[in-house]
């Protein structure tokens, strides 16, 4: 398949939406995904964390991503709309073998892409995956697609930002009598959480 080279970034796929990223190309990348992920974590099943932002072609990236794992028979849990931080907590909270986040970052809407991760919400990179996926999809070398009754299975989870949250102020004791008043920045995160 013929993809603008460029999108390939040092942490990350990005691109402008639909011109350079579009639902053909989400396809691809999670068949050069999914071929990546098998040549590194070799196991019966797999799962894997799927999660996007606010964007307005976020949705549709995302649905033909999860469709080339579970055509390659990966099984996928769909976290939702979450940030980016939310979502490299999940994933080593939740121990996915691995993730997705579909999102261009501090882009600009017209821009859309998608992020890496491995076990332990370790991030891949254009050295340690990224590069490999690009080549995948230019040489059409593809882990070959599962029969139907082979296919993965995909999953909802919801209250994903709830349950971090809750974890989060668990592990700083919960009682919030105790912090003493203090100045803080928020970052916003593009109104995600």
């Amino acid at each position: 398949m013929r993809i603008e080279p460029t999108i390939f970034k040092a942490y990350d796929i990005r691109g402008i939406y639909p011109g350079e990223i579009n639902a053909d190309v989400a396809y691809a990348i999670g068949r050069g995904y999914a071929t990546l992920m098998m040549k590194k974590t070799p196991r019966e099943t797999m799962r894997i964390a799927v999660s996007s932002d606010m964007r307005q072609s976020s949705e549709e990236l995302k649905q033909q991503f999860i469709r080339a794992l579970l055509d390659s028979g990966i099984d996928v849990e769909d976290l939702g709309v979450i940030s980016t931080p939310t979502f490299y907590y999940a994933v080593a909270y939740y121990g996915y073998d691995a993730g997705a986040q579909v999102s261009a970052s501090h882009n600009p809407k017209e821009w859309n892409g998608f992020k890496f991760v491995g076990r332990h919400a370790t991030p891949v990179s254009f050295a340690t995956g990224v590069e490999e996926v690009k080549k995948t999809i230019e040489s059409e070398q593809y882990a070959p697609l599962v029969a139907e009754n082979e296919r993965g299975t995909l999953q909802q989870r919801a209250g994903v930002l709830d349950t971090i949250l809750n974890e989060q102020i668990e592990q700083i004791g919960g009682d919030f009598a105790k912090i003493k008043h203090f100045k803080i920045a928020i970052d916003a995160a593009s109104g995600m959480g």
